[in-house]
């Protein structure tokens, strides 16, 4: 969790009128739900997301013992520590939603060809950082070659 976060319940306005009905008999209209939750300071936001699954036991475990001793064995060998990472890039929204009348397919005008580029990353603590761009698909010969350059 980022400095300054803070966990809170993720309540939809379908979810807080139904609440309301049921604790008060009151009916209330989503507008007006989207009134008073702006005058006490709420706004719709896209939650952040966290692994419920997280190991935290082993993570701190790993984190206390595992890499220091990694980080020794380097110093040890006068070797270096990265930290890597690989990810993609397209040309091509994946995530564009809208709305329109029902049965009525919305259809958004897209380029036809599609580009993709890959790109392989490692990092130091210390900022140091090395990355290579390539368009095959990521293999441990992909590896070899970013680790060899």
């Amino acid at each position: 969790m980022k400095s300054g976060q803070t966990t809170v319940l993720l309540a939809s306005r379908p979810a807080i009128k139904s609440l309301v009905w049921e604790l008060w008999s009151i009916r209330i209209t989503t507008r007006t739900i989207s009134t008073y939750l702006a005058r006490r300071g709420f706004t719709p936001q896209k939650p952040a997301k966290q692994a419920y699954a997280q190991r935290s036991k082993e993570v701190q475990h790993w984190l206390d013992n595992t890499y220091p001793f990694i980080k020794a064995r380097a110093r040890l060998h006068n070797a270096e520590v990265f930290w890597g990472d690989k990810t993609g890039v397209r040309n091509q929204c994946q995530h564009a939603q809208g709305f329109a009348p029902k049965g009525n397919t919305p259809v958004v005008k897209a380029n036809a060809k599609r580009l993709s580029v890959n790109m392989i990353s490692a990092i130091m603590n210390q900022g140091k950082i090395w990355f290579m761009v390539y368009q095959e698909t990521m293999t441990a010969k992909v590896l070899i070659r970013f680790v060899k350059r």
